[in-house]
């Protein structure tokens, strides 16, 4: 009991937080954010449950994170195909990220056969999404009429997805060269880049469970 409770960090109390809002919100009808509730239900299990059970009975849970990160980049890009789904060009997004899927569940599938890491699907999933969110956030300024846009779930939501991503991108590149330049620096470099993300992200969910309710 007293190792899994090591194992929890705040931006597990805070998805907790999101999921109960979110679980609350539910009840008075569907959300703006489509199956947001299952979305962190199974993020739950998987962040909680099934990652600490592999690290600690197979001392290696890589290969589940990165089957939990493209599961995740999939959602987004799921999401994301809803928002812009009447744009014109929605249509070359939509072949784009079902490509994509096909791939990367393909090489994800192969990596768990291998028993290797290698997040380079999860990366380009992550920065097409990104190229969208960005998309997203140049209609709210330049182009769409004024709202307010704090009462939108899908701001919180795409605003953590963009600033897990960017601080978590160059430890996916770098951290290699960080660990073997030095193992604790590279250690604790990562720790913290890791924790700022994730911490963002789970904001970036709890901000969108408490607007992710139809008005």
């Amino acid at each position: 009991m007293a190792n899994y409770l090591k194992w929890i960090e705040i931006y597990h109390l805070i998805m907790i937080s999101a999921w109960v809002v979110t679980l609350i919100n539910r009840k008075k009808g569907d959300g703006i954010i489509r199956y947001f509730l299952v979305f962190l239900s199974v993020s739950l299990v998987f962040e909680m449950f099934v990652s600490y059970y592999f690290a600690r009975v197979y001392k290696d849970n890589r290969l589940v994170l990165v089957f939990y990160a493209t599961m995740c980049a999939a959602y987004y890009l799921y999401v994301l195909n809803e928002h812009f789904r009447t744009k014109p060009w929605a249509t070359y997004f939509h072949v784009i990220s079902g490509i994509w899927l096909i791939l990367a569940t393909f090489f994800l599938v192969g990596d768990i056969a291998k028993n290797t890491f290698d997040p380079l699907w999860y990366n380009l999933g992550m920065g097409l999404a990104s190229i969208l969110i960005l998309k997203y956030f140049y209609d709210v300024v330049y182009v769409d009429e004024y709202r307010n846009v704090f009462r939108e779930p899908k701001m919180y939501f795409f605003l953590g997805i963009l600033i897990f991503f960017t601080s978590s991108f160059p430890l996916l590149i770098k951290i290699k060269f960080l660990s073997t330049y030095s193992q604790q620096i590279g250690s604790t470099f990562f720790g913290l880049m890791r924790a700022f993300g994730n911490i963002f992200l789970a904001l970036g969910y709890l901000g969108a469970a408490i607007c992710n309710r139809k008005i």
